[in-house]
C-alpha cells in the first residue's frame, strides 16, 4: 500500500462498536427521561427500546433481524409490556400468513412455472424493443400474484431480459440494455404493490395496520384499490422507459428465439402442473375469500404444505429458501402493532403532532406529497427497505384518523415510496436484479438511475390521481 494512502480512521469492527455504543445511549437517555403528560414510565422504555432498534436498523452495527428480535426481548424483560404482547404477532395470522405465501414461491420458483409462463407471456408481443419493453412490464404483471419475492422473481427473469438485448443487437452496457432491465425491473419487482400475494412487503405493511383495517383488506379489495395507481404506474413507466433509453439501433428479435427457449423446458413436468393447480386454487380462494369464507391464511398455508407433502419442494429448501433470518425480523416488527398502543405511545403522538401536521392533514393532496418526498430523501439514510417502511408508517399511522385517512393509504403511500434506488445501495431488491442482469459488465448502474427517478415522479403522480377514487371508495373523507 502506497505511503500516500490514507488508512480508514476506524475500522469496521470499530464503527459496529462506535454506532452501536451511539445507539445505547439514544435508547437510555430516552428510556431514563422524565415521562411527558400523557405517558407512562413503562411508554419511555417501551420508546427508548424502539428507538435503540431504529439506530441499529439505520446504523446496522448489527443485523436487523437480531435487532428486532433483541427489542421483543427487552420489552418483555424490562416488563414495559408482557411477554404476549411483546410477542404476539409470531401467533398472529399474518406471520403465518407469510410463511405460507413464502413457502409457495418456493415452489412455483423450482418447479421452473415462472420462466415458462413469462417466456409464453413475452412470446405474445411484438418483437420490437418496444414490443418487448411491453412484454417485460405485462409479464411481470401476469406473474406478479404469484410468487411473493421479488428476488426470485428478478434471478429467474434477469438473465433472460438481457439475452432478448443481445437478440436485439444491443451492446453491453448500452441504453438499450438499460432500457430492458429497467423494464423487467418494473414488470418484475416495482408492480408488486398491485397485488398483496406479489411480495412479502405486502402482507408486512398490512401487519402493520389496524387490526379491523386488516380485516377490510382482502386480496381482491387490495387490488381493486391499487387500480388507479398501477395503470399509472405501468402506462407511465412503458412511456418513460422508450424515450430515456431510446436505442440507436436495433434489429427485430427472432420469433424463433422465444420458441427455441421454450421449446428448451420441455412439456410441463408433474411439479410444474401440481405447483400450476395448487397457484390456480390458491388464487381463486384469495379473490373469493370474502365469498367462501376460508381466511387467505389457511390458504396459503394449506398450499405451501400440499406443495411439500407431493415433494415439489423437500426439508433442504425448507431451510434455506424460507429466509428465517427475515422472517424473525418481519416478526418482531410487526410487534408494534400491538405494543405502541399497549402503552399509548400512539395516540401521544397523534395528540402532541398533529396541531402541527395541521396544513398537511387537512389537505390529502399535500400530505401524500409531503410524505413521499420526504420518505424519497431519507432513503439516503435508512438502508433497509422493511425497517425504512416500518418507521415511516408507524409514525404515520396515529394522523390517519385526524386526517379522515384509512390507515391503509398511509401503508400504501409509505410501500411505494421507499422503493428508490437512485444511490447504489438503498434497495436490496434493486442491487439482486442487477446482480442477476450481469451487473456492470451489462448494465451501466448509471443508467438506471434515470429510471429510478422517473418511478418517484411516475409512483407519486400515481397516488395523487388515486385521490379522488380512493375518496369514491370511502378511503379519504
Amino acid at each position: 500500500m502506497s505511503t500516500d494512502e490514507k488508512k480508514p480512521i476506524l475500522k469496521d469492527n470499530q464503527k459496529k462498536i462506535v454506532f452501536e455504543l451511539i445507539s445505547v445511549i439514544i435508547g437510555l437517555i430516552i428510556a431514563f427521561s422524565t415521562p411527558p403528560a400523557g405517558l407512562t414510565v413503562q411508554a419511555m422504555w417501551v420508546f427508548g427500546i424502539l428507538m435503540w432498534a431504529i439506530c441499529n436498523w439505520i446504523l446496522q452495527p448489527i443485523p436487523d433481524y437480531v435487532a428486532s428480535m433483541l427489542m421483543c426481548v427487552l420489552w418483555a424483560g424490562t416488563k414495559a409490556v408482557p411477554f404476549k404482547t411483546a410477542f404476539g404477532s409470531f401467533g398472529d395470522t399474518t406471520w403465518w400468513m407469510l410463511i405460507g405465501a413464502i413457502g409457495i414461491g418456493i415452489g412455483v420458483t423450482k418447479s421452473g412455472l415462472l420462466k415458462r409462463v413469462s417466456l409464453m407471456a413475452i412470446k405474445l408481443f411484438p418483437p420490437t424493443y418496444k414490443g418487448q419493453v411491453m412484454a417485460l412490464l405485462g409479464a411481470g404483471t401476469l406473474a406478479a400474484p404469484i410468487i411473493p419475492s421479488t428476488t426470485a422473481k428478478c434471478a429467474i427473469t434477469a438473465p433472460f431480459a438481457m439475452g432478448i438485448g443481445e437478440q436485439l443487437g444491443f451492446e453491453k452496457r448500452s441504453q438499450g440494455m438499460a432500457g430492458l432491465f429497467a423494464a423487467m425491473y418494473t414488470g418484475f419487482s416495482l408492480n408488486g404493490v398491485i397485488f398483496i400475494s406479489a411480495s412479502f412487503l405486502g402482507y408486512v405493511i398490512l401487519g402493520l395496520l389496524p387490526k379491523e383495517t386488516q380485516a377490510q383488506f382482502s386480496w381482491s379489495y387490495w387490488f381493486i384499490c391499487m387500480i388507479p395507481w398501477a395503470i399509472v404506474l405501468l402506462v407511465g413507466s412503458y412511456f418513460a422507459i422508450t424515450r430515456m433509453y431510446k436505442p440507436e439501433d436495433e434489429k427485430a428479435l427472432s420469433r424463433d428465439y422465444i420458441k427455441k427457449q421454450i421449446a428448451e423446458l420441455g412439456p410441463m413436468n408433474r411439479n410444474e402442473k401440481i405447483t400450476c393447480l395448487v397457484l390456480v386454487c390458491a388464487l381463486g380462494f384469495w379473490i373469493t375469500e370474502r365469498i367462501v369464507g376460508i381466511p387467505a391464511v389457511i390458504t396459503a398455508l394449506a398450499g405451501m404444505w400440499i406443495l411439500m407433502a407431493l415433494n415439489v419442494f423437500g426439508k433442504e429448501e425448507f431451510h434455506s429458501k424460507m429466509i428465517w433470518s427475515l422472517m424473525f425480523f418481519i416478526g418482531g416488527v410487526l410487534n408494534l402493532v400491538n405494543v405502541l398502543p399497549a402503552v399509548g405511545i400512539d395516540k401521544w403522538i397523534g395528540t402532541n403532532l398533529g396541531p402541527y401536521l395541521t396544513q398537511f392533514v387537512g389537505n390529502p393532496y399535500l400530505l401524500i406529497t409531503a410524505t413521499a418526498i420526504t420518505i424519497y430523501l431519507m432513503r439516503a439514510v435508512i438502508v433497509s427497505l422493511t425497517a425504512g417502511m416500518t418507521i415511516f408508517t408507524v409514525m404515520l399511522l396515529p394522523f390517519a384518523s385526524v386526517a379522515g385517512i384509512n390507515p391503509w393509504v398511509i401503508g400504501m403511500v409509505s410501500y411505494v415510496s421507499v422503493m428508490v434506488w437512485y444511490l447504489p445501495y438503498q434497495n436490496a431488491n434493486f442491487l439482486s436484479a442487477f446482480a442477476a442482469a450481469g451487473g456492470e459488465d451489462r448494465v451501466a448502474y448509471k443508467h438506471t438511475v434515470k429510471a429510478s427517478v422517473a418511478y418517484m415522479i411516475i409512483s407519486l403522480i400515481g397516488l395523487l390521481i388515486s385521490v379522488p377514487y380512493w375518496k369514491f371508495l370511502g378511503l379519504i373523507k
